[in-house]
Order: structure tokens, then sequence, then C-alpha cells
């Protein structure tokens, strides 16, 4: 929160990511079929079926040569979308995480179990 001069914590759930990774998860089948030009450049369009909760789904990705991720996916039923722009690939400066000086630590203000039972909570 720039404007307060705070920062938050999270802890990394690899389940919450984005995804960027060409493999979907329980993917079946992928089709090459075709090219379009996304965010300027050439990619391959694919096809890509997988399974999730049991049930056979589809999306398309458009992969660009070079990047190992995908720029773009869509459900193949229009439902949802998602494109990323402006990707720079390459070491990022260790700088881009560091808490900037003057910034403090923002708590949501859950009590830990610990305070909690201090507290008579669990009683």
């Amino acid at each position: 929160m720039p404007k307060d001069k705070m920062y938050m914590e999270q802890a990394f759930d690899p389940a919450q990511a984005p995804a960027t990774s060409e493999k979907v998860q329980g993917e079946v089948e992928r089709k090459r079929i075709g090219q379009e030009t996304i965010d300027g450049k050439k990619a391959d369009k694919y096809q890509v079926v997988y399974t999730s909760n049991r049930k056979k789904e589809s999306m398309f990705q458009w992969i660009v040569p070079g990047i190992t991720m995908p720029v773009k996916m869509a459900a193949a039923d229009n439902s949802w979308s998602v494109e990323y722009k402006n990707i720079k690939t390459g070491k990022q400066p260790d700088s881009l995480f560091e808490v900037p000086a003057g910034y403090q630590k923002f708590s949501m203000g859950m009590p830990s179990m610990k305070d909690m039972f201090k507290k008579g909570f669990g009683q």
C-alpha cells in the first residue's frame, strides 16, 4: 500500500498462482490449430483438452516461440480468458524483492492460535 507506506507478507500458494506453463493440469490432448498475432508477436494457437473434476474441458493457448509460457489462454466456450502483455524474460534485479525504506509491515489483525488460547477463546 504505497500511499500508506505499508506492505503485507503472504505465503505462496502454488494452487493460486497464475498458469505460466504450457502444460495444463489434467491435459489429455493438444492440437496446433493455427497461428495468430498476440500483443504484436506471432503465436502458435493450440486447442487443449483436459480433465477437471472428471469432466473433459477445452481451452485455447497461444504460445510465442522463445517465451516459455502461454501469452494468452481462453476457454473454448468464451467464459474466460487471460492475456499477458509486455512480457520481458530474464533475470530480475534483487531490488524488486526488497521492501522500500520507510515501509512498515501491515497485519490483517488475525490473532494467532496461541494468542486466542491466552485470551480464553479455546476454553
